[in-house]
This record gives structure tokens, sequence and C-alpha cells, in this order.
């Protein structure tokens, strides 16, 4: 479930969060952009996520959406300070996952399926409300704690149900961010990036189904223009179980 920590000092250990107490098991759905400033096909995808956030966003639904910068276009007159080339790994990953042989951008996953083009909107909307209606079999509860001295970022997780075979992933993801292109096929546009992902990585589940992660924040970034989302994965298929999002102010 989406939740907002007002950020509140305590005197003792300079934390700042909130905990939520964990609820019925409900479906989610995680709605994974592959997308880069180099590709001119790219800013209607951008522009479609944002879409899906506003119909999410109006009506409260258990939907979350990251926009990972891939550096295959790179090459291509535009280098993309938003890219990596782990995120160009995850999508190559999830491509062998989806027995999808050609590589392209935009490209779409929900819950770990689809590799559907990012202008493929009937399909996409499809694919969410199936797994919105999905029988649910794992809840993920998180809450945060902000450790001033260190810049860290404290994630306590909670999990119920099916974790077999599954790790945890946390993506820190901007909020929102701007570009002013100056070469490659997007030359001379002003683009617009909704929860593009600034650092992702995953850890194993601990047999209790809870846990701390410490995770160091960027030194160039308020942590109220981030988010971070947090999702089960099941490794052998990476299909998505559960998920989870946290947002700062």
């Amino acid at each position: 479930m989406k939740k907002v920590f007002i950020l509140s000092w305590f005197i003792l250990g300079g934390l700042i969060g909130s905990a939520q107490q964990q609820e019925q098991m409900y479906p989610t759905v995680l709605v994974e952009l592959f997308s880069s400033e180099g590709c001119s096909s790219c800013p209607l995808a951008d522009a479609f996520l944002q879409e899906m956030m506003a119909l999410a966003d109006s009506n409260k639904l258990p939907v979350f959406f990251l926009d990972y910068h891939v550096d295959i276009w790179n090459k291509s007159g535009w280098v993309d300070s938003f890219s990596d080339t782990s995120f160009s790994r995850r999508q190559r990953e999830y491509m062998v996952k989806n027995k999808q042989q050609a590589l392209f951008t935009p490209m779409i996953f929900v819950n770990g399926r689809g590799a559907l083009p990012g202008s493929a909107k009937k399909e996409v909307g499809k694919l969410v409300n199936e797994n919105m209606y999905a029988e649910p079999t794992t809840l993920l509860s998180t809450r945060a704690g902000y450790v001033q001295a260190t810049n860290t970022l404290i994630l306590n997780y909670e999990i119920t149900g099916k974790t077999d075979s599954c790790n945890l992933n946390l993506v820190l993801a901007y909020r929102e961010v701007k570009s002013e292109i100056t070469g490659g096929e997007n030359k001379g546009q002003t683009l617009t990036h909704h929860h593009t992902v600034k650092d992702w990585k995953w850890f194993p589940i601990q047999p209790s189904k809870k846990g701390k992660i410490e995770m160091a924040l960027p030194s160039d970034v308020k942590l109220s223009d981030l988010i971070l989302i947090s999702f089960v994965q099941h490794e052998p298929t990476w299909k998505v179980y559960a998920t989870d999002q946290l947002m700062f102010r």
C-alpha cells in the first residue's frame, strides 16, 4: 500500500519515519518500464506511465510504477544521465524469463510478465487488471527511519505468505525529474520522467520473513524527492508477488 511518511524528529537516534500495522492480504501490481532518453518512442511511454499513475492515485489502487533507464542508446548521440548498465541487464533477464527475443525500448512488464511495447496501452491495461483481480499469495509491509548523521535509510520489512525462492528488491527512484535533451533522437525536447530509478538492490529474505536493511542515500538528492519501492520477486521466474511503496515529505 502507498504510504506517505511525514518526517518528524525523535530525540534519540536521529530517526524519522512512521510505522503502519500489517493489513489484510490484497493483490498489488508493479509496472516496470524500461526506457531511454535517446529513444524517440520513449516520451510517449513516459506519458502513458504518468496516465496510469494518475488513474491509480485517483482511485487509490495498489498499483506501483518504476522507470528504469537503460544504456543501450548511449552511443546514439545522447548519453542518458539516469541510465545504468545494471538496468539493461535487468531488462535482458526479464526477456529471458518471458522468452522474449527482440530487445527494444520502451518495454513494459507487469508483475514480471509481459515484455510489452510501451505503446501497447490496451494489452498493458489488461495485464494490470488481471493482476488486480488475481488471488494474492503474499503481503509485504514496510516502514522506514532516517539517520541524519550517516544519511542512511533504515528499512524494516515484514512479509506474510509465500516467499519460497524469493528475494526482496529495494528501489530508490526520483518522484519527478526533467531533462533538456541536446542530442540524439529527442534533441531539442524537454523530457519529464516519473519514478525514474536511481538505485536498485536485492537482498535474501530472512527465514522469519521480517528484517532490517540499511540503505545509504545519495548525498545530492533530498529525501523528499525520492520514493522507495520494495517488492518480493520469485527468483526462478522473476514473477513479482507483492509490492509496497514509501514516500517522504
